[in-house]
């Protein structure tokens, strides 16, 4: 027996007492996705418990994954794990990953935030696009997000950077974006 096969099993089919040999292994493994499967089979851990009667066992490991990974598939599987085991999570968690560089994981954490998305939120969304210091790109993915999503209770805070120096905004009004 291999140790993939190990960690695959655990990944799949392990409990709240695997949380801890298998989050070690994966950050011997620097939380990156490799050859060994260390790193996706403790993501497949954290969404299955996350999924089920212990789903609080799976967020302070979720978050410790979440921040100590580069990989944005690692991130994006740690979220889905967090969102799914506790909800209140959704909206820091948001607000946090649109300072990212990394875009695919910005729309990422934009598109599962869906099932819980809130006037809470939306609004605090539409304050991110009020914010001059708020990073373009970010931006850009929210607005393309709420366009989506069809979040119209922010349409003045959309409309007030369609304007603005960013040349995806641009070719969103030159294209025929209005109001």
């Amino acid at each position: 027996v291999t140790a993939n096969a190990i960690y695959n099993a655990l990944g799949v089919c392990g409990s709240k007492a695997s949380i801890k040999a298998l989050g070690s292994a994966a950050a011997a493994h620097m939380y990156v996705q490799d050859a060994s499967e260390v790193t996706q089979s403790y993501v497949a851990l954290l969404n299955n418990i996350a999924a089920g009667p212990d789903a609080k066992k799976a967020v302070k490991p979720a978050e410790k994954l979440l921040a100590a990974s580069a990989g944005s598939d690692v991130k994006v599987g740690a979220l889905e794990a967090l969102f799914a085991a506790n909800a209140a999570k959704v909206k820091p968690a948001v607000l946090s990953a649109l300072n990212s560089d990394d875009r695919k994981y910005r729309v990422a954490a934009l598109k599962l935030a869906v099932p819980y998305l809130s006037p809470d939120l939306e609004a605090q969304l539409g304050k991110v696009l009020g914010t001059p210091a708020a990073n373009a790109d970010a931006k850009t993915d929210i607005i393309n997000w709420m366009g989506d999503y069809k979040v119209v209770s922010q349409l003045d805070a959309i409309l007030a950077n369609v304007d603005a120096d960013n040349d995806e905004l641009h070719i969103s009004r030159d294209n025929g974006v209005s109001a």
